[in-house]
């Protein structure tokens, strides 16, 4: 449901004349009415910090009987993925996809299957989303609002603190289990290049009665210790490169405990409210 509604390539012009039903727009550039955000309570709290949190709202809004249009003449420039580095995306991509695909796995099994080596799909995904649509319109009823309490400013803000420090603490266990992995790669590739240099030691050996295989084996062992060094040299840059992953965790966990005692202190510090 998340492919563009053009199919591969750029938008045509027929996309772009009119507005249309979709299956969900970005937060990037959307406009919803406050009658229909406060039905839903707002964005849902257990996306953090972002992705999938635009297709979530999306389903909640067609959930109460609302449409969701896709308006081309609305413009504006948007970096993508621009507010974080690539590995820090994809964690926080798979561990909300997972948390999304579980809240509405019934809901999805209605929509198109992804078959990017189809050609037809993209159409017949925009047909039923066109059709939803219609059906939606005929027996909308306006949904109450959900009561304010999830609105508490201070709440909030606590909660997204508690909720920015557990996901750092995943992260930096996704980063530990990613550097074992890498390091149990690094040690394999160095066993068989080890292994590669005693056959070719031994098979030099096996042909010294003939000065010109040894002349060739030994071209060979000498670039294969090349490669064999520069691999090392590979090996050393990338857990220099973990280690300095490591030590930005370690300054962003220190950063926010000092941010939550430092806020602490001034509550603290006011006493009893």
């Amino acid at each position: 449901m998340t492919s563009p509604a053009w199919g591969n390539g750029q938008p045509t012009q027929e996309y772009l004349s009119s507005v249309r039903a979709v299956d969900y727009i970005g937060t990037c550039s959307n406009l919803v009415r406050t009658s229909a955000w406060d039905a839903i309570g707002g964005l849902d709290e257990e996306i953090f910090p972002a992705y999938y949190v635009d297709v979530n709202l999306c389903m909640k809004l067609r959930q109460i009987g609302h449409t969701v249009l896709c308006n081309p003449a609305s413009q504006l420039r948007h970096y993508q993925g621009a507010s974080t580095n690539r590995r820090f995306q994809v964690f926080i991509d798979g561990l909300n996809r997972a948390y999304f695909i579980g809240k509405w796995s019934a809901e999805l099994a209605a929509h198109e299957p992804y078959a990017p080596a189809d050609p037809l799909a993209v159409a017949r995904a925009n047909e039923r989303t066109g059709r939803q649509a219609e059906d939606l319109a005929k027996r909308y009823t306006p949904q109450p609002a959900l009561p304010p309490s999830h609105h508490e400013a201070e709440k909030q803000e606590h909660a997204h603190f508690l909720r920015e420090i557990e996901l750092l603490r995943k992260y930096g266990k996704e980063l530990e289990a990613g550097e074992s992995r890498l390091s149990n790669q690094l040690d394999a590739v160095q066993a068989d290049l080890e292994s590669a240099l005693q056959m070719l030691e031994a098979t030099r050996i096996q042909h010294e009665s003939s000065k010109a295989e040894i002349v060739a084996l030994t071209a060979t062992l000498s670039k294969t210790k090349k490669d064999v060094t520069t691999q090392k040299q590979k090996m050393g840059e990338l857990k220099a490169h973990h280690q300095k992953l490591g030590r930005d965790l370690k300054l962003a966990k220190r950063s926010l405990w000092r941010k939550w005692w430092d806020r602490f202190r001034r509550r603290w510090s006011r006493g009893p409210q």
